[in-house]
């Protein structure tokens, strides 16, 4: 994200880099000197737009009942937020007001709103004429302390590249429990991210966060392989038809660099989990060498067979990243604007093809509204399993699509997920109810009896 500086002398914009969101600053004379941008924020996440616009509200006549602002307005309805404020008045429809969790004040101030592994909500003010470290102004978790976490649980590692060619090593956060003891050793829980074009970052989520994992009493190793963003063009465009290539034989050297460095990091009760591509990526470890370092994996939405994705109302993935449509051209127009690949190419990284080397336990996470990834995928992989006779559970959410999104639905994932993983690695149980019931899909105990929450959703084992 771009804008102008208030007084219009400078550029302000937002980049990932290394597993970080920051904020940089460039003069918008190119007569001034500046090279490169500068940095405003070395640390956190800075995600969202830039805005130059003031926040105050724009208000319109309820007759009006307009959907975006006037053309006398000039600005883009894509900056705003519309809510009915319940203290106006029955002649005003709607407030308008603009987003962004980078805003340049008129004072030359700029006002950030972030987040980091620990804090889910912090508010710094930065003065960009000079180099000093931004003001927090306010942190909804008190940077952290409200959860009963701290920044020196976070740390970073470097492990070597698959291919060096194009960076010489990968990256990764570690997040250790809040009671880390250096005379101790705790199982490893392993996240993959999705994608795969994306990153694991110094952000706080509702969703994948890894400080959950943490608290359980595991060390969380997050891993950015070949194909992550901020870390170079070069290195997110080579997991082009390498979806198993690459960002596989980097988690193998992850993994690897973890056992001999990290003494407190007991590898021999390790777990792997992952959503989408991650998901992606537990099945293709279930199916190879590394499958049997962990006992236990998770896979949430993921790919159990290449040409499952032709089901996708997202083909832009599967022809982008494995080269075309799995299909020679015989000389007729293709309707797509991506190369015609063959079948091979697209067996070449197919979980499905090594499912006869399947073994570890595994829990398999699909929910019902999923279009990018249909059903059929999780219930696949479970259905090898269970006729492997491999120990595993498949949890189905009828009213959830690609992610988890209901609190409640949220409630139940986390119970169920940290229960099948925490019983391998000897670990108690996350919720000591009974599973399956009704307590444990989402009801709360009221006067004694168990009933369903009103915000519940319809979670299944």
């Amino acid at each position: 994200s771009v804008c102008f500086s208030h007084d219009g002398e400078s550029l302000l914009l937002t980049a990932e880099e290394k597993g970080k969101g920051l904020l940089y600053t460039i003069p918008t004379d190119p007569f001034k000197g500046a090279k490169s941008p500068r940095n405003l924020t070395w640390d956190g996440y800075v995600s969202g737009k830039c805005s130059n616009v003031s926040p105050r509200a724009i208000v319109f006549p309820r007759p009006q009942e307009a959907e975006t602002p006037s053309k006398d307005c000039q600005l883009p309805a894509a900056s705003y937020n519309y809510f009915r404020h319940p203290f106006l008045g029955p002649s005003i429809a709607e407030v308008l007001i603009p987003v962004a969790d980078v805003r340049c004040l008129p004072s030359g101030d700029v006002f950030v709103s972030g987040s980091t592994l620990i804090d889910n909500s912090a508010y710094l003010l930065i003065n960009p004429s000079n180099s000093e470290t931004p003001k927090l102004v306010s942190s909804n978790s008190r940077n952290g302390a409200t959860f009963g976490l701290k920044k020196e649980q976070v740390s970073e590692i470097w492990f070597p590249a698959a291919d060096p060619s194009t960076n010489k090593k990968v990256h990764a956060w570690v997040v250790k429990p809040s009671s880390f003891d250096d005379s101790k050793k705790y199982p490893l829980a392993y996240l993959i991210h999705g994608g795969p074009q994306g990153s694991w970052a110094d952000s706080w989520s509702t969703r994948w966060n890894p400080a959950v994992f943490a608290e359980q009493g595991y060390i969380v190793i997050c891993p950015n392989p070949t194909g992550s963003t901020g870390y170079g063009q070069a290195f997110c465009d080579a997991i082009n038809q390498q979806w198993g290539g690459l960002p596989y034989q980097d988690i193998v050297n992850g993994f690897t660099w973890i056992k001999d460095n990290m003494s407190e990091v007991d590898c021999d009760r390790a777990v792997a989990l992952g959503a989408s591509y991650g998901g992606y990526m537990m099945n293709w470890i279930q199916g190879h060498d590394l499958g049997r370092q962990f006992k236990a994996l998770v896979t949430h939405d993921g790919v159990f067979s290449m040409t499952g994705q032709l089901a996708s109302e997202e083909l832009y993935f599967p022809f982008h990243d494995l080269g075309g449509a799995p299909w020679h051209n015989r000389g007729a127009k293709s309707r797509s604007n991506f190369a015609d690949s063959s079948l091979d190419a697209w067996r070449e990284w197919d979980p499905s093809q090594h499912i006869d080397k399947w073994a570890t336990p595994q829990l398999i996470i699909h929910n019902e509204l999923d279009y990018r990834l249909t059903i059929s995928e999780g219930l696949s992989a479970f259905n090898v399993l269970q006729a492997r006779g491999v120990e595993s559970q498949f949890l189905v959410f009828p009213d959830e699509n690609h992610w988890v999104l209901k609190p409640e639905n949220s409630l139940v994932w986390h119970r169920v997920v940290l229960n099948f993983i925490n019983k391998f690695v000897g670990l108690p149980k996350f919720f000591d109810g009974e599973e399956g019931g009704l307590e444990f899909l989402g009801g709360e105990r009221v006067e004694g009896e168990v009933v369903k929450m009103e915000a519940a959703g319809n979670g299944h084992t």
